[in-house]
């Protein structure tokens, strides 16, 4: 087919006939199960291309929802790049979240009013969701929140929305007098006319549900709907998008991986990956198995560790790649003995010749308190990407004049 040939020639893009297949998919639910590094940022806006170019959809009737803003800009970026000069109109790439606050924002204007975000970094905003929770938790438990305490109760408050709980007991959550919190929170918010981000998916799903003509709108606008990393979803994520493409007139084109599902603790769950025919009973499910980033012994051995797990789409992962450094299991007794070894590994990449970038991998913020403090102490030079912690802010280059996240300057080998 020409738009293949024309793909490989003027980019030297060339699909595998998985990818092809599930490009040329055109009308109905689909599910690509895409592995880690098979393309799928290459195929979704390659399907894009193929669907406006071939079948005279017009790109302002798909739209493509991401996970985050990030993974938003880079397939924008990537579609503009390639198709940008062939096909005329707008793409449409954007974020569930911002996709659900366009519809927040239709309904403030039919209603006159207006909410405010409260998801500001600026501490010294009145309406700043840290400093509302904080003087909250100091009400309610008589004493102030550490920063542990509070990121866990901020993502124990984003787990029981995502997951449109309204009973607590039995979850165990962690927080304690968490009822009460959520409670007040909501209500100091309904009060102030304020919304968070686990906000704007409560109410767009409750607007399409009162206002079934704002509903309708959308429909129509996107007949064609794609979604990245939907082993993401959350169930008022899921819920929404069964709203938005129901199944008697389904053009769903979901890419997700049930074997990458990270996002629990926010809520995510793929069991709905997996009970998709259940929702769409004439499911078109593609494989991208070609692994194109990860070297051979990262992929077998991948594979064979995630086999382990018996609730899944079944999955022959393989790449052309050659072999290269096997990763290595290292087992240390303590946090001590875990900084002790990343200590001692950056100084022999800095004692090394041709010393190389290194990446340390962390769980959360607060994970990285202790790396950062060591590094600083050993004085090995870093940088700390996405961090907002204000603990960094207040504690290290006093003397730049910069908040932490905001120094550059400093060379760096090592990036956290």
């Amino acid at each position: 087919m020409s738009f293949f040939k024309d793909l490989k020639t003027r980019f030297h893009i060339d699909l595998n006939a998985e990818q092809k297949a599930a490009v040329l998919h055109k009308e109905g639910p689909a599910l690509v199960l895409a592995g880690p590094g098979s393309g799928k940022t290459t195929l979704i806006t390659a399907r894009t291309a193929f669907l406006a170019l071939e079948y005279g959809i017009p790109l302002e009737s798909i739209m493509t929802v991401t996970y985050n803003k990030a993974a938003q800009l880079e397939m924008k970026h990537r579609f503009e790049h390639i198709f940008g000069s062939d096909i005329k109109g707008q793409a449409q790439f954007t974020t569930f979240h911002s996709l659900c606050y366009s519809v927040i924002r239709d309904y403030e204007r039919r209603q006159g009013n207006r909410f405010k975000l409260i998801e500001s970094e600026q501490g010294g905003s009145l309406h700043n969701k840290q400093r509302i929770i904080k003087d909250l938790y100091k009400e309610i438990n008589g004493g102030p929140v550490n920063e542990d305490e509070l990121e866990t109760l901020q993502n124990e408050i984003g787990l029981v929305k995502n997951r449109m709980i309204k009973e607590f007991d039995g979850l165990n959550l962690q927080t304690r007098n968490f009822a009460a919190l959520f409670k007040a929170y909501e209500e100091y918010k309904r009060q102030n006319l304020l919304i968070d981000f686990d906000d704007m998916l409560s109410y767009a799903y409750a607007i399409f549900l009162k206002c079934p003509d704002i509903l309708q709108r959308y429909k129509g606008r996107y007949p064609y709907f794609q979604v990245d990393e939907g082993q993401d979803l959350s169930l008022i994520q899921f819920e929404i998008l069964k709203l938005l493409v129901s199944s008697k007139d389904s053009n769903l084109f979901l890419v997700a991986d049930d074997d990458q599902s990270i996002y629990g603790f926010r809520g995510a769950e793929p069991r709905y990956i997996l009970e998709l025919n259940q929702v769409y009973p004439n499911l078109s499910v593609f494989r991208l198995e070609q692994n194109y980033r990860s070297s051979r012994n990262i992929v077998e051995l991948s594979s064979a560790f995630i086999k382990g797990n018996k609730r899944r789409y079944e999955k022959c992962h393989r790449t052309e790649n050659s072999e290269s450094q096997k990763p290595q299991l290292i087992r240390v007794t303590d946090e001590k003995g875990q900084l002790d070894f990343i200590e001692k590994k950056l100084k022999e990449n800095q004692n090394a010749r041709k010393p190389k970038q290194v990446a340390v991998l962390y769980r959360s913020n607060l994970s990285s308190i202790p790396i950062v403090d060591r590094l600083e102490r050993a004085g090995i030079p870093f940088r700390l990407r996405q961090n907002k912690l204000s603990f960094f802010v207040r504690t290290f280059w006093p003397s730049c004049g910069l908040p932490w996240t905001q120094a550059t300057a400093r060379p760096s080998s090592v990036f956290i």
